[in-house]
């Protein structure tokens, strides 16, 4: 019991200790209550300054932000001022660093403000462009005038097409060209883009203009030489020039500037096809005009007044090989005017050469007109040594003449004449034909001539100028010519040859009849008989007489040994028969029919071969 009642009496003090608890907490929540409602207030009454705290923190955040914007704008203020000086002076172009650098910071500043958008920043904007364009304006001049100092450089033709030089070794200023890298720089600049380009393209232009002055330049005096030497005789126009002065040096010369012109373009602006290709245009254009309208024409013009068609066959022969590269390199290039070459070729030097091989059969045909009172020269004559020379070179430009001979056709070159005895077999060849025709005509032309003259003289003439066609042509010839003459050829200078010879001979033929005659005869078979061989003496005098008056004017020449076997052929022949004559009658005869001894007309008649 005492136990229970403890438990009670603890129960009933815990109770009341809940209740004060319970008084506790409810005056404790009243308290925090009154506490929420004046927090409350307190919050409603500091809302207005927080805001207005708020207010305040943004509007100082953008007083700092105007501040540093604003210290921003003085920097580059000072910095744009710095760089209008810098640009605005004039560039020293022994070093462009400085200067280039200045330029790709405005370049950099005019980037930033068109990426900004900002409306207040258009003037700047425009301030600083107009700068940019200044200083590009100033670039541009340092390239042209770089390229003018380059220019001053003097080239040795010869060396230069033995071994043409580096592209920049053309330029006497190429290290300042090839450090700064400036032409590469303008054509990539992005003003390069805008109308600015106008500087630019002016800039290439003189590029252009100078380039081709000094190109021009280097080419006029080998073109000065390139028609001293074509004006210039050689030998009567006989033997082909030797000079290396030619025409086609002179177009090589010019490729070869080309070539170098574009290399240099190509290494200086690698990426702009539109300014190399314009600005190597305006380059070649004033040495093409030259080259086609100075040069070419003037040597057609002399050429059409050539004697012999060498200069003609060299010229046409050294275009041709230029030709492919010339039209190939052009072309490459994306060049006009590629034509030149071509045109002058097929328009004026085709027409000189394609006439040259009729002309040479109508030249050995020429016909010897024999006037009263003229001098019967029997040399070996201008138009024999003409002929011979020319069929002699043919070996030397056998391509270029086929070109001709084809494109006329075979024995188109008679000119519808017709030639006798042309025993030439359709494998020979159309220059075997050619050379057979000529050869064939001279010897017609000059039998001809011989016919003309009077008897003897115009065998000492055909005589002359056979021996010397035949020792040239068959003789002593190459064996180059040799094989083109052919069997025919030779046969038919042989046969000429043996012509010539009797032609020749029958004067002394003549001679010899009388001494035949009056060895047949008897000086003892009566007057009559001894009359008879009287005047087969006397008529054999009057004959030798005859023979040493034309052989006192005109003379056998001395082509090989030519002259020599005459000499002793006629001493056989006629010195044989006076022997036999003589033996006959010498003791019925006297001196006024038998003047000399056989010894005295062996010598009598050597002087005539002296």
């Amino acid at each position: 019991m005492a136990d229970l009642s403890e438990s009670a009496a603890q129960i009933e003090l815990l109770d009341q200790n809940l209740k004060k608890t319970h008084q506790l907490s409810s005056r404790m929540a009243g308290i925090l209550a009154h506490f929420d409602s004046r927090l409350i207030r307190l919050e409603k009454t500091l809302s207005p300054v927080h805001n207005s705290t708020q207010s305040l923190t943004r509007l100082g955040a953008n007083i700092d932000a105007t501040l540093a914007a604003l210290a921003t704008v003085r920097v580059n203020q000072e910095k744009t001022q710095s760089d209008e000086t810098a640009l605005m002076a004039q560039p020293n172009p022994s070093n462009l660093g400085p200067y280039l650098a200045t330029f790709d910071r405005v370049m950099e500043h005019i980037s930033d403000l068109k990426s900004s958008g900002l409306r207040g920043g258009q003037g700047a904007l425009k301030e600083n462009v107009k700068l940019a364009e200044v200083a590009f304006k100033k670039l541009c001049t340092i390239l042209t005038q770089q390229i003018q100092d380059g220019t001053n450089i003097s080239l040795d033709i010869d060396a230069f097409l033995q071994d043409p030089p580096r592209p920049l070794s053309i330029l006497s200023t190429s290290g300042t060209l090839s450090s700064s890298n400036l032409a590469t720089y303008l054509v990539s600049s992005p003003l390069a883009l805008t109308q600015a380009k106008t500087y630019l393209d002016e800039s290439f232009r003189g590029w252009g203009e100078t380039r081709g002055s000094w190109m021009k330049k280097h080419l006029e005096g080998l073109g000065r030489r390139v028609l001293i030497a074509a004006s210039a005789a050689d030998e009567g126009g006989t033997q082909p020039s030797e000079s290396d002065e030619t025409g086609g040096k002179l177009g090589e010369t010019l490729l070869a500037l080309a070539k170098s012109e574009h290399a240099l373009l190509c290494s200086l602006v690698p990426d702009s096809s539109a300014y190399i290709s314009s600005t190597l245009q305006t380059i070649l254009t004033p040495s093409l005009t030259y080259f086609s309208s100075g040069v070419l024409a003037s040597l057609l013009t002399l050429l059409k007044k050539e004697s012999a068609p060498w200069k003609a066959y060299t010229l046409w022969d050294e275009l041709s090989k230029l030709s492919n590269r010339w039209d190939d390199f052009f072309e490459s290039a994306g060049l006009k005017n590629q034509g030149e070459l071509s045109g002058f070729m097929q328009a004026g030097l085709k027409g000189i050469c394609l006439r040259s091989i009729p002309e040479a059969v109508e030249s050995a045909k020429v016909s010897f007109v024999v006037k009263p009172g003229e001098f019967q020269s029997v040399s070996v004559s201008s138009v024999t040594t003409s002929i011979v020379s020319f069929l002699l070179n043919l070996p030397s430009y056998q391509s270029v003449i086929e070109t001709f001979l084809n494109t006329i056709g075979d024995r188109k070159w008679l000119m519808g004449a017709s030639m006798a005895n042309v025993p030439v077999g359709d494998d020979d060849g159309l220059i075997a034909h050619f050379i057979y025709d000529v050869t064939a005509a001279l010897v017609n032309s000059l039998d001809q001539r011989a016919k003309a003259l009077r008897r003897g003289v115009g065998g000492i003439f055909l005589m002359n100028n056979m021996s010397f066609v035949r020792d040239n042509l068959v003789l002593h010839s190459s064996s180059n010519f040799s094989d083109l003459l052919g069997e025919n050829g030779d046969e038919l200078l042989n046969k000429a040859f043996k012509n010539a010879k009797a032609t020749y001979l029958d004067p002394w033929n003549e001679l010899t009849s009388p001494l035949l005659q009056a060895s047949s005869s008897s000086s003892n078979s009566g007057n009559a008989g001894r009359q008879a061989v009287k005047d087969q003496f006397v008529k054999f005098w009057d004959l030798l007489d005859r023979q040493e008056q034309v052989h006192l004017t005109n003379h056998l020449g001395r082509a090989g040994d030519m002259k020599a076997r005459m000499r002793d052929e006629v001493k056989t022949l006629v010195g044989k028969a006076y022997k036999t004559a003589v033996a006959k009658h010498d003791g019925s005869l006297g001196t006024k029919y038998i003047r000399i001894s056989p010894d005295e007309l062996d010598s009598k008649l050597a002087a005539m071969f002296k």
